[in-house]
């Protein structure tokens, strides 16, 4: 069993490890508080040929200036980081970052027969490669034709932006799906997913087809209600016309009698 002095020893050189000069580091995006340290005395800091400066809100530089802490992890930070000083000795500290890949709305609606365009955008370093499935099926294998898969990498000053973009043409009812872009690189993968629901293009006119039958449907009863009311009309005209015609004949045959 160790002593605590033995436990605080174990301790101290797991973080010796983890914070050992010149290693590499693989970190998560948004990770915060990364710390990069170089073995150089009094080392300059660069990263993409541009000097880091201590005023950059995305670093922290500690007084010593060998430890370097990257605030928080997104594209700008991944790739390699140099630190030399002014006899040219030089340290490469490689950052690399799992896969990034930004989440699709939850759930998609297309009428039949219209395009359909994802986007999977991200990042990572090494550059991730994209692939796309639908339903646990690798896209490609139901392209027909129909579906173009585009990826175009974005070279920024700060990194590499991937975009693997699928266009699908005339999308039809076996289109939908669970559609899923899956990043890789050599530390790991990051996916994203939307349900697509492909709909009846008749499906748009249904309701205004329902209101004209309902508009129909309504003057017709209408139609049919003034008619009766009409003959109804009609009849109490002639009814009241009889009516007085024999209290008329009543009268004069009274008076032809007197």
């Amino acid at each position: 069993m160790l002593g605590g002095f033995g436990r605080v020893l174990v301790l101290l050189c797991a973080v010796f490890v983890l914070l050992s000069t010149g290693a590499d580091v693989i970190v998560h995006p948004w990770e915060s508080n990364v710390p990069l340290v170089c073995s150089i005395s009094n080392p300059k800091w660069m990263k993409d040929g541009k000097t880091i400066e201590t005023s950059n809100k995305g670093y922290m530089l500690l007084p010593e200036k060998k430890t370097l802490i990257i605030n928080k992890i997104d594209h700008q930070h991944m790739g390699v980081y140099v630190c030399t000083d002014a006899h040219r000795n030089t340290e490469n500290i490689n950052v690399y970052v799992w896969p990034y890949v930004k989440p699709f709305q939850k759930t998609r609606n297309i009428i039949q027969e219209d395009y359909m365009e994802l986007e999977c955008k991200g990042f990572g370093h090494p550059t991730p490669v994209v692939h796309w499935f639908v339903d646990d099926i690798p896209l490609i294998a139901r392209s027909g034709g129909r579906i173009t898969i585009e990826e175009t990498p974005q070279q920024t000053d700060s990194g590499v932006l991937i975009n693997g973009t699928i266009t699908i043409q005339k999308m039809d009812m076996d289109d939908s799906g669970e559609y899923v872009c899956i990043a890789r690189n050599s530390i790991g993968f990051k996916n994203a997913s939307v349900a697509v629901y492909v709909k009846d293009k008749l499906a748009a006119l249904w309701p205004f087809l329902g209101i004209c039958a309902e508009v129909i449907l309504l003057c017709v009863i209408i139609f049919i209600y003034e008619k009766g009311r009409s003959k109804r009309l009609e009849e109490e005209e002639d009814q009241s016309a009889r009516v007085e015609e024999e209290r008329l004949n009543v009268i004069n045959e009274t008076k032809a009698q007197c």
